[in-house]
């Protein structure tokens, strides 16, 4: 390959340099003759010097670029992953300490005589809460009844229309059926509406019986607080 790029640019020199010669006879013919064979050889070196420019030596030519291309080494090397900084950990929450409840003084003998007073009215409200605690569950079991049967009786009645609308005939039987047991749930179901309102009215009267029972009950007490401040005096 070197040695073609060599013919090559040994041709194009011996172009150049005929075409120089020929155009240095020619001026040579219409210069004086003093100016004789240095004329020539100027023109032949004028010509020569744009062949070298412009042929490249054959090491130039054969030379190959340079690729961008990584060597197989760099390529099949893995690419770093990124890693990403590890967060800082959640400062934890100081609760604070609870703060210590300071024990109580003592009352004064004066203050000590209201004792059952105080005790009293402690035990009754730790008797109106258990009521009403009592209440709520009776009355919470009373709607739970009055739902129960409507669900029934709603579940019936959509079973005894799709059998109507299927097979009225062939269904006949079991429409009876569900028709009585319908019936009956209706009964259930005014009955238990009945309960749930005679509850719901027994607690007003409940309620004045409790109140007049714990009300006697401190009118007691405060008798015997009395007894006591009078003989302290």
């Amino acid at each position: 390959m070197n040695e073609f790029f060599r013919r090559v640019y040994v041709s194009c020199a011996v172009i150049f340099i005929s075409l120089a010669a020929q155009l240095a006879w020619a001026q040579g013919n219409a210069a004086p003759a003093q100016t004789g064979q240095p004329a020539v050889e100027k023109a032949v070196e004028a010509a020569a010097k744009p062949a070298e420019a412009a042929v490249k030596t054959p090491e130039a030519v054969a030379k190959p670029a340079e690729s961008p291309v990584k060597s197989p080494e760099a390529a099949a090397q893995p690419a770093q992953p990124q890693v990403q900084p590890a967060e800082a950990p959640a400062k934890p929450v100081e609760i604070a300490p609870a703060a210590k409840k300071e024990p109580e003084k003592a009352l004064a003998t004066c203050a000590q005589h209201l004792t059952p007073l105080a005790d009293g009215y402690r035990q009754a409200y730790e008797r109106m809460r258990q009521w009403m605690r009592e209440i709520s569950d009776r009355t919470t079991a009373a709607d739970e009844k009055v739902k129960s049967i409507q669900t029934k009786i709603q579940d019936n009645e959509a079973t005894i229309t799709k059998l109507k609308v299927e097979a009225p005939k062939a269904n006949k039987s079991r429409i009876k059926d569900l028709s009585r047991d319908n019936k009956q749930l209706w009964k259930d179901l005014e009955a238990a509406k009945k309960e749930t309102v005679a509850l719901r009215r027994s607690v007003s009267k409940t309620l004045n019986q409790k109140v007049k029972e714990t009300s006697d009950e401190i009118k007691g007490r405060l008798a015997e607080v009395q007894k006591r401040l009078a003989a302290q005096e």
